[in-house]
């Protein structure tokens, strides 16, 4: 599946609190206006003399230690997302300002933490930009542009004097990296997990052994994951292998479903824990689905060591300006 690359200039002037209930009582409107709160929807309704925009955003409390501040943040960037993917729907590479939003509801419902925003017609500009001419770099594989979008400085801000780290999140890479004085040091290598006999090479008839391929890799791991499910290794694989073909949406998907399991996965230590969640939220970012991002990274951030807990700072930061 060809991925949805939004081209998207965000200039926010949210109001930020709590939300203010501009059209009423919260439990009125879920009566008179349901369309407000279904998720994914994009809505026109009159506030005073204006026309306002009304979309929903959501987030589901997986641990115990996410505070529900934390889980409106993630709803209200869903909701910010939801709100571009309506307009970009016929134009993926439309272009959106927005002045103005602000939170309007805000409500707890189970285990999910529901967000509804508002921001006048008016305060929305949409533009479409002329389509630019085909050219070698429009044509880049999305695993690549993963390699170019972690080695860009301007994406990864980091503490002054810090050694900028670049990790990988599809396959091992060498980089450098400026270091406070100025000098270039070289990344550690980070090397995929060791795939059991059977799945990286396979021997023939004259006892060589040739190369599997991606396909037969796969059908290998979705028999793993029919055996066990909550094999999270399994579907980090899979999703490394989507990755690395382009197919952002499975691979997303995949990663979120490695997520959900290694998250209540007890066995695994946290600083692995934290690893493969900063991985997890690094394609999350790539595939523009920037709520669970900020869910993963807030998560490793709980866990993770001092080098980890930096970069997953720097990461929620950055989210959190950009929304």
């Amino acid at each position: 599946m060809q991925r949805l690359s939004l081209l998207i200039l965000v200039v926010f002037s949210a109001i930020p609190g709590f939300a203010k209930n501009e059209f009423g009582d919260l439990d009125d409107v879920r009566v008179k206006h349901p369309e407000f709160f279904k998720l994914g929807a994009v809505t026109v309704a009159r506030l005073g003399q204006e026309d306002w925009y009304v979309y929903c955003g959501d987030a589901e409390k997986c641990l115990k230690s996410e505070s529900d501040e934390e889980l409106y943040d993630e709803a209200q960037v869903q909701a910010k997302m939801n709100l571009f993917n309506h307009f970009a729907r016929k134009d993926p590479s439309v272009k959106v300002d927005v002045t103005g939003a602000r939170r309007m509801y805000q409500y707890a419902d189970n285990e999910f933490r529901l967000v509804v925003m508002g921001v006048p017609v008016k305060g929305v500009a949409v533009r479409h930009d002329l389509p630019k001419a085909a050219n070698v770099e429009d044509k880049k594989d999305p695993a690549i542009e993963l390699n170019a979008l972690t080695n860009e400085k301007a994406q990864f801000p980091k503490a002054e004097g810090s050694v900028s780290e670049t990790e990988n999140a599809v396959e091992k890479v060498k980089v450098t990296a400026p270091q406070a004085d100025g000098a270039a040091v070289k990344a550690v290598e980070k090397e995929e997990p060791p795939c059991e006999k059977g799945l990286d090479q396979k021997m023939n008839v004259h006892g060589v052994q040739e190369e599997v391929t991606d396909d037969e890799k796969l059908d290998i791991l979705r028999k793993r994951i029919t055996a066990n499910p909550n094999d999270y290794r399994t579907r980090l694989k899979m999703a490394r292998i989507f990755a690395r073909q382009g197919k952002v949406r499975r691979a997303f998907n995949n990663y979120n479903d490695a997520a959900r399991t290694l998250i209540s996965d007890a066995s695994v230590l946290d600083a692995d824990k934290c690893e493969d969640l900063i991985e997890i939220a690094r394609y999350e970012e790539f595939a523009k689905e920037y709520a669970f991002a900020l869910k993963h990274y807030r998560m490793a951030l709980k866990i993770g060591d001092s080098d980890q807990i930096r970069k997953a700072n720097d990461r929620i930061s950055f989210l959190l300006l950009k929304f």
